[in-house]
């Protein structure tokens, strides 16, 4: 009885992984649009009781697969409660299995650069003839700043071998209902296959300004279809999403990767909140930026939001970054993005519950903070 954007199911996937003698860390990734609030109460109450883990030390994400369930992700849909509760009660089951196998793990990270797979959705338009008017259409703008690394991260045990993988690069929900959001998953079983691999986790980087680069068929309605809705919404197919996943990965298995071990440290976790205001002040979302820190060449940066590829280039290079964390406050652009607007900066703000667009001054705050990650 959950309604779906599409035709898929929550799936979750656990990873539990022992760093040193004094830290471990728990990972939940849902084929989600977000981790709901009330799922990771549930979980991190469970796990502080049961297991006695800090919560800290636990990570929720989704990986922003537009045909999972929504699950209360805009004001006006119901959360769901009970289908949460038998989502939180597998998971509870799955658990004591999963505790018995935690060993320690060393932890190595390389960093890919990739084929340009992806493209900035935003397409920028000055409007002369009423004056001067700024607008961001949804189509593609290959000008557009787009990161094209994938950080990459291996847990090694004598076992076997876990990888995460972030990019940024946001899926999309085919108007065929076709299950062609769900890049994440699909490029997990490419990694698992082709690099002979126990699992892959690949979480959601920060892309709320970018789409895979899937290549539209030929044809006059294809381009037409385009002109409107920008060539990665035209009649894309599973096909076209396995090219795009095939992109990656044979580039990643072409490379020799030069994995750097880290060394870690006691587990250090910081968070910082803000109030994302609305241009009339009147509403706000409750942004929470999240650091956790394994060593010094490594540390985990959690965000509730949808960040704009620019955050992501931003950030220091030691860092991880996952987005789509619990309690999703919906697209976060970048103060020069602001005068643009479009469906990020417009539209997406009111479904999301504010009475206007996103304020510059909010926006400014929150890239103050960025530029001080560095010092």
């Amino acid at each position: 009885g959950v309604p779906t954007l599409g035709n898929q199911e929550c799936n979750v996937k656990i990873g539990w992984w022992k760093i040193s003698d004094k830290s471990e860390l728990v990972f939940f990734l849902a084929d989600l649009l977000f981790f709901p609030e009330y799922l990771s109460q549930r979980l991190r109450a469970h796990f502080v009781e049961t297991y006695n883990l800090p919560s800290s030390q636990i990570i929720f994400a989704g990986t922003h697969t537009h045909s999972a369930p929504g699950l209360g992700f805009l004001p006006w849909e119901s959360e769901h409660k009970d289908y949460q509760d038998k989502v939180f009660e597998k998971i509870k089951t799955a658990l004591p299995e999963l505790v018995k196998s935690t060993k320690e793990v060393k932890v190595e990270q390389v960093t890919v650069s990739l084929p340009p797979i992806s493209v900035n959705r935003r397409k920028k338009l000055i409007n002369w003839r009423n004056g001067l008017k700024k607008r961001a259409l949804m189509m593609p703008d290959q000008n557009g700043p787009v990161n094209n690394r994938m950080k990459l991260i291996r847990f090694v045990s004598e076992a076997k071998t876990d990888w995460f993988a972030t990019y940024g690069s946001h899926p999309v929900f085919n108007r065929n209902e076709e299950i062609s959001s769900d890049y994440p998953g699909l490029l997990s079983q490419f990694m698992i296959e082709r690099f002979d691999l126990g699992e892959v986790f690949c979480f959601q980087g920060y892309g709320g300004d970018v789409r895979p680069d899937y290549r539209g068929k030929s044809g006059l309605k294809a381009f037409l279809k385009s002109l409107y809705q920008g060539k990665e919404f035209a009649d894309y197919s599973k096909e076209q999403l396995e090219d795009f996943c095939s992109r990656i990965s044979e580039k990643m298995k072409g490379e020799v990767l030069d994995w750097r071990p880290i060394s870690p440290t006691d587990l250090e976790e910081k968070e910082s909140f803000f109030e994302i205001r609305s241009v009339t002040g009147q509403t706000s979302k409750r942004l929470r930026l999240r650091t956790i820190t394994v060593a010094k060449e490594l540390r985990f940066f959690l965000a509730n939001t949808e960040l704009f590829s620019d955050y992501e280039k931003m950030l220091p290079g030691e860092f991880f970054p996952i987005g789509c964390c619990q309690g999703n406050i919906g697209y976060l652009p970048t103060s020069k993005e602001l005068p643009w607007g479009g469906y990020e900066v417009v539209q997406a703000a009111l479904n999301n519950g504010m009475d206007s667009p996103i304020s510059n001054e909010s926006v400014k705050e929150v890239e103050k903070w960025f530029g001080g990650l560095s010092d």
